[in-house]
């Protein structure tokens, strides 16, 4: 009888060790980082897209959040996703804030919308910095992803069917306003 050749029944071989495995990055550098000093930017912009389901449709708002002021810019709601509604957000942003201080960044996810060229050529125009989160690390973007969760709890009427878009952009506007000027933040 041999005994050398047994193997108990708890036995593992020894697992390999993998290679680690580079962490994917987005189009543009991670400026912004999670509780970092903003002192030296000008004006610290997150901006993302949302998607809410409202009787059985779904409704995207884009919305710039200004992480310095604690204030919500250019907040458009459509029934369709993509550059376009980015687009009309930054315009109306724009048109809300004003002049940008030098050295001014905006922050993103690595959504489509925010790699896209007509998203690069906006930014270049009025000499914005990009910043992108890393893949798949949502809390690179908590400052409005925060906003996001605030308002869908705060604004949104729980069991409410709105009878439009309009209904509900406007809904979102007074919520805005209420957010900028007399809500107080602990963000």
């Amino acid at each position: 009888m041999k005994f050398r050749d047994l193997i108990p029944n708890n036995y593992h071989p020894p697992k390999k060790e993998k290679p680690p495995v580079p962490e994917k990055e987005g189009k543009y550098e991670q400026i912004i980082k999670p509780n970092m000093d903003l002192s030296r930017f000008g004006d610290v912009f997150a901006v993302d897209i949302t998607e809410v389901k409202l009787g059985g449709q779904k409704w995207y708002t884009c919305a710039f959040y200004n992480i310095k002021e604690k204030k919500v810019y250019g907040l458009v709601s459509r029934t369709y996703k993509g550059i376009k509604l980015v687009e009309a957000s930054f315009l109306k942003m724009v048109d809300e804030f004003g002049v940008f201080k030098p050295n001014s960044i905006i922050h993103s996810d690595n959504g489509s919308e925010f790699k896209s060229y007509q998203y690069r050529l906006m930014l270049t125009y009025f000499d914005l910095i990009p910043s992108m989160s890393r893949v798949a690390k949502s809390t690179d973007n908590g400052y409005i992803e925060g906003f996001w969760s605030t308002m869908k709890r705060e604004a949104l009427k729980e069991n409410y069917v709105y009878r439009s878009l309009e209904e509900y952009a406007l809904n979102l506007t007074h919520y805005c306003n209420f957010y900028n000027n007399n809500r107080i933040s602990m963000l």
